[in-house]
Formats: C-alpha cells, sequence, structure tokens
C-alpha cells in the first residue's frame, strides 16, 4: 500500500480543495494500516488543527515558539 503523494503547492482557489482531497484520501489510507491506526491518524490531525488554531491567532513573533502539544502520546501508541 502506498500514499498518494503530497499535491504541488499552488497559488489560487483551488489550492485548499486538493489539498483537503488528499486529506480525506490519505486519511483512508492511514486507517486502514491496522485495527487502531484510525484512531490515531485523528490524533495526529487534530493536534494539527488545534496547533494551526494557535498559530493563526498569534503574532509574527509568536509563531516562531508554537508547536504540537502532546506529542508524545502519538509517538508511543502502539499501532
Amino acid at each position: 500500500m502506498a500514499l498518494t503523494p503530497m499535491p504541488e503547492a499552488k497559488e489560487g482557489a483551488e489550492s485548499a480543495l486538493t489539498f483537503q482531497d488528499w486529506l480525506e484520501i490519505s486519511a483512508s489510507a492511514m486507517s486502514d494500516i491496522s485495527e487502531a491506526s484510525g484512531t490515531w491518524w485523528s490524533g495526529v490531525t487534530e493536534q494539527v488543527e488545534l496547533t494551526y488554531e494557535k498559530w493563526l491567532a498569534a503574532t509574527p513573533l509568536e509563531r516562531l515558539s508554537i508547536e504540537p502539544l502532546n506529542t508524545a502520546e502519538q509517538s508511543v501508541m502502539m499501532y
């Protein structure tokens, strides 16, 4: 099984839709790796979304220090 390559970064209205389509396709593939991989993938994407929300609300200087939280949990879980 191979993950579909991430689309090239483009400018324009279609870029966000192309990336969202890739995420949806990737979620299906990531969820099929094992019985618990869907839970793991969901946790990863949730942390990404939370971190991005913080980044959007931060000043340019604050953005330099923003990192995802609870990454150890995603690193040590067995799937």
